[in-house]
């Protein structure tokens, strides 16, 4: 791009949607389809996706409920209701949190440190660090993804990126790595 924070955007989202993916089973056009084509908002994806795995009816079932009004609430209800016994309680809990009245925007952002603490175990223990110095899930997921690809530790990505104004595209350039070439290998 002739800017160079032009693909920035483009590198989160695809990084993004490739760890959804691959955590979920999902194909990624599916997940790019549910947002661009159906403009179902993130916050109600990440819900969905989520509390899909405990229910027979599935994550597009969840997000069709959704776009027709029904609240989390409701949803996440029916979700416990149908959850047996011995199935980790790692839905429960979230949908707890959502039948308690916790906000899903806040659900949501535990869906995500989920998924990062999934696909990057290593750095897990990190990301309240990184939060507290302003970085999103959306870029952390691509600077932990740069570093595990490209082999640069992942405070001298953070570095480059905020105190150097370094773009996260520059940064995958520079270890020889495109965009898309970052958004296949989340999908891994």
């Amino acid at each position: 791009p002739a800017h160079r924070f032009a693909a920035g955007p483009y590198l989160q989202a695809t990084v993004m949607n490739g760890l959804l993916a691959s955590r979920y089973a999902v194909a990624k056009r599916e997940l790019v389809m549910a947002r661009m084509q159906d403009g179902a908002p993130a916050d109600d994806l990440l819900l969905a996706l989520h509390l899909g795995e405990f229910t027979p009816d599935g994550w597009e079932q969840l997000l069709s409920d959704r776009r027709q009004g029904i609240p989390w609430l409701e949803l996440a209800a029916r979700v416990t209701e149908g959850t047996p016994t011995d199935t980790p309680t790692a839905a429960g809990a979230l949908a707890v949190q959502l039948m308690a009245g916790v906000p899903p925007t806040m659900v949501a952002r535990r869906v995500v440190e989920d998924l990062l603490r999934h696909h990057f175990s290593a750095l897990a223990g990190r990301l309240p660090q990184l939060r507290a110095r302003g970085l999103q899930e959306r870029e952390l997921a691509a600077l932990f993804l740069l570093a595990r690809e490209g082999g640069l530790p992942v405070d001298e990505l953070v570095d480059l990126y905020q105190r150097q104004g370094r773009s996260l595209s520059e940064l995958a350039d520079r270890q020889g790595i495109s965009p898309a070439t970052l958004g296949k290998r989340a999908a891994k």
